[in-house]
């Protein structure tokens, strides 16, 4: 029997006991878990299941690492999974420092969320219905956002690609090596490439772009957008553009810039 598993049967076991009582009973038991984690005291395979609760581990390493809390902050540094990681809260904060993991899935009904000096081998996903999302110097193959409500800020990136999806909220990403496709359909896009692969795609409903470029960099652009202007600071070949469109290449086509807003403005910037 596991952590989460203990907890639950203790739960109902104490069905006949007045309902703090209850309570009461299996907070002194989570905090147990939780001064033992704190300590670093297991190795091994990590499930625990909150209630109502604050968790705070460091120094650990474990074959897998799995929190689920209904209420509460959550506190994770220096920590080394070998397989999959798996943080979900109905509602409360995450700040994670110092992460070595396989996979990493993070899901968030309501609170903010922090991951720093991350290395994530694989799998890597967010899902937050509300509140902000920080990263910061994140490695990682193809790490995946989505986000109903709450700003993106992003900051030192290595990896293939990243995708991001946002239903409001604004995007900023600094320092982006490798490839990009964000669609948001209500905030504005702000990115900083470092060093991109193949493609960068952005697309917002309504919300203005912004895209900087090293100018060492050579690209192929496919600007759009129904009511705003283009303007970009490389001067391009093959130049085509309108009032809505702006076409063209720049220093032997390496990489594909795909930018379209339906309300918004578009703006192509030097780094």
């Amino acid at each position: 029997m596991n952590r989460s598993e203990y907890l639950m049967a203790l739960f109902n076991t104490l069905d006949g006991i007045p309902p703090q009582d209850r309570i009461d009973a299996i907070t002194e038991y989570q905090e147990y878990f939780r001064i033992e984690t704190e300590k670093g005291r297991f190795q091994g395979a990590i499930e625990f299941q909150g209630l109502s609760n604050d968790f705070k581990a460091s120094d650990l390493v474990t074959d897998d690492f799995l929190l689920k809390l209904s209420s509460g902050n959550v506190r994770l540094d220096n920590i080394t999974v070998s397989n999959n990681m798996k943080l979900a809260s109905s509602s409360g904060d995450f700040t994670v420092n110092g992460l070595k993991a396989a996979n990493l899935i993070l899901q968030s009904s309501s609170g903010y969320k922090k991951i720093s000096n991350a290395d994530i081998k694989e799998k890597f996903n967010i899902n937050s219905t509300s509140g902000n999302t920080v990263m910061k110097n994140i490695k990682c193959q193809q790490p995946g956002i989505d986000s109903t409500s709450g700003d993106i800020n992003i900051d030192g990136l290595k990896l293939d690609r990243i995708s991001i999806k946002t239903m409001s909220g604004n995007v900023y990403v600094r320092d982006l090596e490798g490839d990009a496709q964000i669609e948001a359909l209500s905030g504005n896009v702000n990115v900083s490439v470092k060093d991109a692969q193949h493609k960068i795609y952005i697309m917002a409903s309504s919300g203005d772009i912004e895209l900087k470029m090293p100018t060492i960099t050579g690209f192929t652009l496919d600007g759009r957008t129904i009511t705003g202007k283009i303007k970009c600071d490389f001067n391009l070949d093959n130049k085509v553009t309108n009032d809505n469109i702006l076409k063209g290449s720049y220093l032997g086509e390496d990489i594909q810039l795909n930018l379209k807003t339906t309300s918004g403005n578009i703006n192509v910037k030097k780094r």
